[in-house]
C-alpha cells in the first residue's frame, strides 16, 4: 500500500513513546485496517484518518474530545 502517514509525535512523547519504537510484522489475507489494529494495539497505539492521511497516535489522543474533531472516526482503529 502507498498510503501517506505521519506520527503524532506530541502525543507519543506525552505517553513516553518515541518515534524510534519498531513495529514490525506481516500478515497475509488481512485487511489493512485489521493489520494496523493488530500491530499498533500491542504498543498502546491506534490510527485515525485525518486530512487524507493516516495518523499513528495514542489511544488516549484518538479518543480525546479536544483532538478527535478533525479525525475521520468511521475509519479509525480507535473505534474498533
Amino acid at each position: 500500500h502507498r498510503i501517506p502517514f505521519r506520527l503524532d509525535t506530541a502525543s507519543l512523547a506525552a505517553d513516553g513513546k518515541g518515534s524510534d519504537t519498531p513495529i514490525v510484522g506481516s500478515h497475509k489475507q488481512m485487511s489493512l485496517a485489521s493489520a494496523l489494529n493488530h500491530f499498533l494495539r500491542s504498543e498502546g497505539l491506534t490510527w485515525v484518518v485525518t486530512d487524507e492521511m493516516l495518523l499513528i497516535t495514542t489511544a488516549a489522543a484518538a479518543t480525546s474530545p479536544r483532538r478527535s474533531s478533525g479525525f475521520t472516526r468511521a475509519r479509525s482503529g480507535a473505534c474498533n
